[in-house]
């Protein structure tokens, strides 16, 4: 069995991924947010007195199928890695000044950041596949790189490419006869919250911090267009870009679809 698993980390245009594979006739195509099985088994636990989220079912699945000759082709965009922690870090936030405001949100970033989103790909590609797609060079004239161990394969592309150069990574990837069409669909901004707290948490991060991640973004990214991006973003706009979590979002299984005897 084949099957191609767009793997979201972050706000990555993913669900525009999705639904293009899907309107160009790829077969067995799956949004997931997470494959690693000690993560999944957490995340089960919390569900055991109502029904599962269906894209948890789906990764659980997955997980327990890697081993039994399941061919992946894993498709996986990136943004730049202090962004997307930074992203994680504001979910849910409402108030800023109950947050501590921006020396507070920095502080807790600085504190706590291996508990978002630093080590996601690790965690979710690296532990279950073994495949060290984080610590290999990407292409940066290209903005991606293909990584493959066994049955399974993933391409790991800059979220920044624009949508033809995107679309034309995947199509080779997934050996597609015509360039994949990608356009923006339900797509939420990505929830920056002003350029002073990304510039005081990429000034209080020194190299040691931040490991690998620190790598990319100084050698696949550049740091100077996360805040070039930033830079007509006001303090206020947390408040409108805070977004719900994604557990809130999913569609909701029934009880008889729950998952028995994961180990």
């Amino acid at each position: 069995m084949q099957v191609t698993i767009v793997l979201q980390c972050g706000r990555v245009g993913s669900v525009s991924i999705v639904h293009a594979l899907q309107e160009a006739g790829v077969r067995n195509v799956y949004h997931i947010h997470k494959i690693a099985v000690d993560q999944i088994r957490e995340d089960l636990r919390s569900h055991m007195d109502h029904a599962v989220p269906v894209d948890l079912l789906w990764s659980a699945a997955f997980a327990l199928l890697i081993d039994q000759g399941l061919k992946i082709d894993i498709v996986c965009p990136v943004r730049e890695p202090i962004s997307r922690d930074m992203s994680m870090l504001l979910y849910g936030v409402t108030d800023v000044t109950a947050a501590g405001g921006v020396d507070g949100l920095v502080a807790s970033f600085v504190a706590r950041r291996k508990d978002f989103a630093s080590d996601w790909i690790n965690k979710h590609l690296k532990l279950p596949f073994h495949l060290e797609c984080v610590e290999r060079t990407f292409d940066r004239s290209a903005g991606f790189g293909v990584t493959e161990r066994g049955d399974v394969r993933v391409l790991m592309l800059q979220h920044e490419l624009d949508a033809r150069a995107k679309g034309q990574a995947i199509s080779d990837f997934l050996r597609l006869r015509t360039p994949l069409t990608i356009e923006r669909r339900n797509e939420t901004v990505l929830p920056a919250s002003q350029r002073e707290v990304f510039r005081a948490a990429l000034e209080a991060l020194e190299p040691e911090q931040v490991g690998y991640d620190w790598e990319i973004a100084q050698d696949f990214y550049r740091r100077e267009t996360l805040l070039a991006e930033l830079e007509p973003l006001g303090l206020a706009r947390i408040l409108d870009l805070a977004p719900r979590r994604w557990r809130d979002e999913a569609p909701v299984a029934t009880p008889q679809a729950r998952l028995v005897g994961l180990p």
